[in-house]
């Protein structure tokens, strides 16, 4: 069973942890420095493949895209896989208009994104 923690007005966090996984849920606005320092920490404590559902995420910026660059990078390195769950629309736009569209792995559903990684 996971946690959820509420991070401040705009942003919520779910964790939950699997055998081949970290499983995280955010909710809100991932608009600023502060909100994408707060998330920072507790995203970057996975130590396995990380599985991020960003379905309730409504604002993204380039601080926000900055972190999912970090997060990338650190699992890489220790040759494990960050893959997006079923990204809002919003967070898909930005992430093409900034020419990082394909460089993230996708999935549609927790399920699938945890069948990639076998």
């Amino acid at each position: 069973m996971g946690d959820s923690v509420k991070l401040s007005e705009s942003i919520e966090l779910f964790r939950e942890s699997a055998d081949q996984y970290t499983y995280f849920r955010l909710w809100g606005n991932v608009n600023s420095t502060a909100a994408a320092l707060e998330i920072k920490p507790i995203l970057l404590s996975a130590n396995s493949n990380l599985l991020l559902d960003l379905s309730g995420v409504s604002s993204l910026t380039s601080t926000g895209v900055g972190l999912l660059f970090e997060l990338y990078d650190k699992l890489s390195a220790s040759g494990h896989k960050l893959i997006l769950v079923s990204p809002s629309y919003r967070v898909d736009e930005i992430l093409e208009l900034t020419g990082f569209g394909n460089l993230f792995p996708r999935a549609e559903s927790r399920e699938s994104a945890a069948g990639m990684l076998s």
